[in-house]
This record gives C-alpha cells, structure tokens and sequence, in this order.
C-alpha cells in the first residue's frame, strides 16, 4: 500500500483534512498529561515493638515507653546491639506485611594476605573472636567453627577491627536441584524433600518463604559442597547485574517462541539476560540494547520488551494470529514477512532502499475514533501529548490515555503491558502541538514496532496527520 491510501483506514478522502478536527472531546479531559502521578507517602516513623530480619537473625527493638521511633532511631538502636551492623553500613527495607528487613552492601577485602590484628568476626548475632593473621586465617577460622560457610567472602573494618562473612548470588534462575536439600543459615535453615527429585529455585524459595516470609526478595548462593542454598539480602539493582539464567530458556516475542540451548552459547549451562539479548538480536535486530529490557517470569521464560526513549515499543502479546517467516524472494532477496491481527507487513532486509508493504486485515477505523483522537490533540495543542488505538473482535476499536509526561517538543508515557497483552495494539498515536505533522528522527528512533504510527500537527492553523505503517525500524 501506498502512503497515501493509508489515510483510507479511517474512510476518509484527502477533502476531509481541509475541515477542521472534531470537537473538543471533555470526557476525556481529566486524562491527559497532567494526571496526577499519586504521591507516594514516605513512612518517616515506625510503631515499637518492632521486628528486624537479617540474614540469619531476629531482633526485636524496643526504646523504654517509646511507642514509635524513626527510621535514623531504629538504625541506632540496631547498631548498639550488633557489632557487624555497626561496623558497615546498611538500610532498612520494610516488606509488605511491615516487617522491616536489614539489607547490608559488603564487599571483600581485596587484600587477602593483608595481615590484621585480633578481630572480632561477626554474623547475625553470632561472634567469634579472631587471634590475628591474613584475611584467608580469618576465613578458615570462621569456616571451621560454621562449615556451611564454605565459599564466603569477608568484609574488613579496619577502623573497628570487625570482620562479617557474607555471600553474593551464584544461582542461575530457572535452575533445578536435586532433593533432599537444605536451605538458609544459621538458626533459619529448613530441610526440603520432595517425591520429585529435580526441583526449580523458584518452588524451593517458595517452600522456603512459607516458613521464613521475611526473606521473600532474597536471592541465593549455592554451596555445591554441603548441597545448601544460603539466602542473600541484597539491593535489588545488585541482584540483576549477577543474574544467570540456566539453559535451556525460552523467549516469548510477540511473534515467536524461541528457545535457546546451551549449544547456543558455546556449551555453557546458563548466560545472563544481555547474552540472551544479543543473540535474540540476531534474527530480531530491533531488540537493540538500546532499547530492550528482558523481564524474566518465575515459569521459566523471557519476555524482551521493546520500549522507546518516548514513545514506539513492540508489544508484549502472543495470539495464534501472529507469524513470522525469513523467506527468499524471486529478486534473490531476503524478505521478512509478519503476520500479526493488524494485518501483514513485509519488507526486504537486504535492501534498505525498497520500502515496506502492508495490508491492513481489520475493519475499517470509524471515523468518529479520529475525531476523538484530533479533539483530545486539540485540548492538548499547547504541547505535545499521545494516545494509543486497540482492538478486540468483541469490543472493536477503543482509545487509551496513558499517564504521560510532555514539553513542547516531546512526549513520554507509561506503557499498559496487560492490556497489551489482552488487546491488540493497533496504532501509537501522538501530537506536535504547533509544529506540522511529520516523523522526526526521534519518532524514527523509538518507533521500531510491527505496527501503525500516527502524527497530528500544525494545531493552531489547520490540523494535519500523517500515517505510516512499520517494521523493524522501517
């Protein structure tokens, strides 16, 4: 299809855009830009009695008669009673059923043969005291009096002379381990055995929760040696940065099913989110770095989701209306051909100068979703603003308003990922206020979905559109 009969989605001619556009639509005022973000309240004070979980300890805090205490109050309050909280910093995380969960940033003393005085080494509520020696000395000290801390590193406070075993992150998610087998630390270790032998990490945390809750954002580190899974408060950004996931996977694109093997990577048993990237990018170079985050689902597969600095992102669903074939043209050429309930978009990946086709397979757009669209880019006309197009067979076509953040040149939104997945998304459309309809490099930039894209613009003189269907960037 040619540019110009894209305009004919909606059933209309080129004489319609001389009128001007709908009215403006007033229902749909209170969704625009300006919707409120929802401010968050920050707890700033804590009812006592309280309750704080670390990794293998439980401390109740208490102040005299104090009834509450403040954040800064219960860091002091916890420091007094622990050495090694005292020694190094830490936060205080409140989980979802109000407990409060200690999580402490260690990191090894490199210098290992660095020699050091007497010591206390601590973990939790339990000490022991180091006579001197390396930092190796003070690691198979501990070891010994707490064999399920083989494979531990030891953080150094040379000011306090205070030395705390921990442990970061070894496990690739999705692996399974063989049962019976132990997991936790010190006084909260559990014993699981299932009739099934072979069980995932995510069932084993879950049995593991159901008796410890407090450790429900915990990652794990494994002691092939003692068959133990140790649990590892640590930040949540520090977790993704190690995260492995175990071979083989399967990643769910709009379009596809892929699933990766360990022969994919060069016999390795897992590989990390980035690697799975790169080599999804192969065949699907529109997950760029760039602009791909690869969210991992406890079921043991990957969902990449493409999302634009501002606007364009590839949808998250799967429908048995999707397809996707590679094929070779009578040209000799090499074609991608999409099928998606949009309708079916094919262009040649090795040859940048043919333009791509497209033939819409869903009824017509009704008018009246133009002017609703035009009438809200009317309300909005001082700056920028968007608005996206769906479709169900039951429902047919349907506008969303996402919450959105704009200046005069620019526009950015959250994405609705369930309801992209529930409906299909037809068309991004956004506005360019007073500036003419047209696809900017940033628009070329973000828009690299298999989908429809919309421009209004020159809002204040006579309202102008431009419509293009993409694929792959093009």
């Amino acid at each position: 299809m040619g540019q110009e009969n894209l305009f004919d989605l909606f059933g209309i001619t080129a004489e319609d855009f001389e009128k001007k556009a709908g009215a403006q639509n007033k229902e749909k005022k209170e969704k625009t830009g300006t919707q409120k973000q929802g401010k968050g309240k920050s707890k700033n004070m804590y009812s006592l009695p309280a309750t704080i979980y670390g990794c293998g300890y439980v401390f109740t805090v208490s102040d005299g008669e104090k009834t509450q205490a403040s954040n800064e109050q219960l860091h002091e309050l916890v420091r007094r009673h622990f050495l090694g909280l005292d020694a190094f910093p830490f936060s205080l995380k409140e989980a979802e059923n109000k407990e409060l969960v200690i999580l402490q940033p260690l990191k090894e003393d490199n210098e290992k043969d660095k020699i050091i005085d007497e010591a206390a080494i601590c973990y939790g509520d339990t000490e022991l005291l180091f006579s001197g020696g390396t930092i190796a000395d003070a690691k198979k000290a501990w070891c010994e009096e707490h064999p399920e801390f083989s494979g531990c590193q030891m953080a150094h406070n040379e000011e306090k002379q205070v030395l705390v075993p921990f442990f970061e992150s070894n496990t690739a998610v999705g692996k399974c381990y063989d049962t019976p087998i132990r997991i936790g630390i010190m006084q909260h270790m559990l014993l699981i055995q299932e009739e099934e032998k072979n069980v995932s990490l995510e069932t084993l945390k879950k049995r593991y929760l159901e008796e410890y809750p407090f450790y429900k954002d915990c990652s794990f580190f494994y002691s092939e040696e003692n068959n133990l899974l140790i649990p590892v408060m640590e930040e949540s950004g520090r977790q993704k940065k190690i995260e492995k996931i175990n071979l083989p996977v399967t990643v769910r694109t709009a379009l596809a099913e892929i699933k990766f093997c360990s022969e994919d990577f060069k016999g390795k048993d897992s590989a990390s989110l980035e690697e799975i990237r790169m080599k999804l990018e192969e065949n699907y170079p529109e997950y760029s770095k760039e602009r791909t985050v690869m969210e991992y689902d406890e079921r043991h597969f990957i969902i990449p989701i493409l999302k634009g600095s501002t606007k364009g992102a590839e949808i998250c669903s799967r429908s048995d209306r999707y397809a996707f074939y590679m094929v070779e043209g009578c040209d000799g050429e090499t074609h991608r051909i999409e099928k998606t309930p949009v309708g079916e978009f094919a262009v040649c990946v090795s040859d940048f100068s043919e333009k791509p086709e497209f033939h819409f397979a869903l009824p017509r757009i009704p008018r009246k979703i133009l002017d609703e669209v035009m009438g809200f880019f009317m309300e909005n006309k001082a700056h920028e603003a968007a608005c996206q197009l769906f479709y169900t067979r039951e429902e047919g076509y349907s506008i969303y308003y996402p919450a959105q953040r704009y200046t005069i040149t620019s526009v950015s939104f959250e994405r609705d990922y369930a309801l992209e997945c529930s409906k299909t998304l037809v068309m991004d459309m956004h506005s360019h206020g007073r500036i003419q309809a047209f696809f900017s490099g940033q628009d070329d930039r973000d828009e690299k979905g298999t989908r429809l894209f919309l421009v209004a613009g020159n809002l204040y003189e006579e309202p102008q559109i431009c419509v293009r269907a993409g694929i792959i960037g093009r």
